[in-house]
């Protein structure tokens, strides 16, 4: 930046050299030019550029134009970029204008993101609190109001005389319920855990060969229980207990294979692969090739840890399970006595 004596200095040549003269500045002139500020990128320095006023002044006897100390003016140089909104002189717009500007924005919008940070996340995390907290009363009134169908439906299983009607009644009891789509059979098939339960009503004998070996309808046979036991890891075994008339043992049937689940129109499908097979002595027999392997496709109506609802698919798209007598529907409970079941029917020592 050019000061005003550097203007001063170079008018007086400018005037010298018109009148035809040849007049240079004294030492003087040039002492108090070159000693005057010098504004570098915001940064004061006094003696102007280079060492030409501590050479001339080191030199020459008159007196020094820089002054002994320059503290004081370094830390007024200092203090003013320190205080708040103050300026040094009003020739220097970086270090009073910009610098303090600058540092004060970078300083309010950063605090500005943080507390705008901290509120989405607390907001986010008060909303998925509250989220967490519905879905749980919501799981709580459901199981709820499942253990009061499940109770009456004990009550109507254990009549000799139930009727088919009665029982169909606690049947759409539990298909009113809310579902959670395909998340519950999913959860119940895919688990480690292996869940086990008993047929406790079928609406037909179709219904009960769809699943099953329908070796009960051979002559003198008769069904005893039927087991749909997920194994986990989407694994399934359905368990058959069938008696002969006379003196004949009982003849225990198992069918093994995986399940794959769809979304379904009124639940969810299940695709049921067998692929392996015990007989009643126990001797494994597998498929061999794809075409001796059976799929078997159910739609899940209702699906609970405790009781499963499903319904053959029909062939006319029929979305009623409860049509007819409700003969397409298969009602399994939980059965958390598996093996002492086994042993009363005298079928566990094949295992």
């Amino acid at each position: 930046m050019v000061s005003s004596r550097h203007v001063a200095v170079a008018a007086s040549c400018l005037t010298a050299a018109a009148n035809g003269f040849s007049l240079l500045p004294s030492r003087e002139a040039i002492g108090r030019a070159t000693s005057t500020t010098t504004e570098l990128y915001g940064i004061k320095r006094r003696g102007g550029l280079g060492s030409l006023d501590s050479e001339e002044a080191s030199s020459s006897k008159g007196p020094r134009t820089v002054p002994k100390k320059s503290t004081k003016l370094q830390k007024k140089v200092g203090g003013s970029r320190k205080k708040k909104g103050s300026s040094a002189k009003k020739s220097d717009p970086v270090a009073s204008e910009m610098s303090p500007d600058l540092a004060k924005f970078l300083q309010v919008s950063g605090n500005n993101n943080s507390v705008v940070d901290a509120e989405v996340v607390g907001q986010s995390k008060k909303s998925r609190r509250q989220k967490q907290s519905e879905q749980r009363e919501i799981d709580e009134a459901r199981s709820a109001k499942i253990e009061i169908v499940l109770d009456k439906l004990d009550e109507v299983l254990e009549e000799r005389t139930g009727k088919v009607s009665d029982i169909l009644t606690v049947v759409e009891e539990l298909l009113e319920i809310p579902s959670n789509d395909n998340a519950d059979i999913r959860r119940l098939l895919s688990a480690k855990d292996r869940s086990d339960f008993r047929l406790a009503w079928v609406g037909s004998d179709e219904a009960l060969c769809h699943v099953g070996t329908g070796l009960h309808k051979v002559p003198l046979a008769r069904m005893q229980e039927v087991f749909m036991n997920c194994l986990g890891r989407n694994k399934i075994e359905i368990l058959e207990v069938i008696s002969i008339i006379g003196p004949f043992p009982n003849v225990k049937n198992v069918l093994q294979g995986t399940t794959k689940i769809t979304g379904g129109s009124s639940g969810s499908d299940v695709e049921i692969v067998y692929d392996t097979m015990f007989d009643g002595t126990g001797k494994e027999i597998k498929s061999g090739t794809d075409d001796n392997i059976r799929r078997v496709n159910l739609d899940v109506a209702f699906c609970d840890e405790r009781a499963i609802v499903a319904v053959v698919p029909d062939d006319d798209a029929n979305d009623n399970a409860l049509d007819n007598d409700g003969k397409r529907v298969l009602l399994f409970v939980r059965e958390d006595e598996l093996d002492e079941k086994l042993e009363s029917l005298r079928v566990n020592e094949l295992d």
